[in-house]
């Protein structure tokens, strides 16, 4: 009884993320117009990707990567900003690159007041950079950045530290 009862359970779970999986096949997205039609897709596309198990193997994590950096590069919207100072650790694993972009973009949907704030929106970004790194770690490369950056976040301090990145790198291109 106990392990029918463990299957029905693990048939529950794959349901759900198939069923919560947005449907993005037909969608094509060629300027601002078509980007801003499909907020509400790309919300849909920006959770499943930070809440769904990753399977590098899993074709959807190409095709919901793939819609989520489509729009970004046709929004108006949303001044997505990825400074490359504060995010080359994706080269280990560019499927945070996908995670970034879904972590500004759910934030700033859910806080229109602070879409232009990069402070607020690359802490969120990078919030959830450390927390799929650390939900997905057998999955991904062992990265020192992002184990640091983990240990940032564990104290509190991300925001702090981002603040302090961010200050640095304007004063160095003034």
């Amino acid at each position: 009884m106990k392990m029918k009862s463990i299957l029905l359970y693990a048939f529950s779970l794959v349901s759900m993320n198939i069923m919560a999986q947005p449907d993005i096949e037909d969608i094509v997205i060629r300027n601002a117009e078509d980007a801003h039609d499909e907020l509400e897709t790309v919300e849909e596309c920006a959770d499943w990707i930070l809440t769904s198990s990753y399977n590098p193997n899993d074709p959807t994590w190409d095709q919901m990567s793939g819609f989520i950096l489509n729009w970004a590069r046709h929004t108006n919207e949303f001044p997505i900003r990825m400074r490359t100072e504060l995010t080359g650790f994706m080269k280990k694993n560019p499927v945070l690159m996908s995670v970034y972009l879904a972590g500004w973009i759910r934030f700033a949907i859910h806080h229109p007041e602070a879409r232009g704030n990069e402070l607020n929106c690359t802490d969120a970004a990078l919030t959830s950079c450390v927390q799929f790194y650390s939900t997905h770690k057998e999955q991904l490369k062992t990265d020192p950045t992002l184990d640091q950056l983990v240990d940032v976040s564990d104290q509190g301090e991300l925001i702090l530290w981002i603040s302090k990145e961010l200050r640095e790198l304007d004063s160095r291109s003034r």
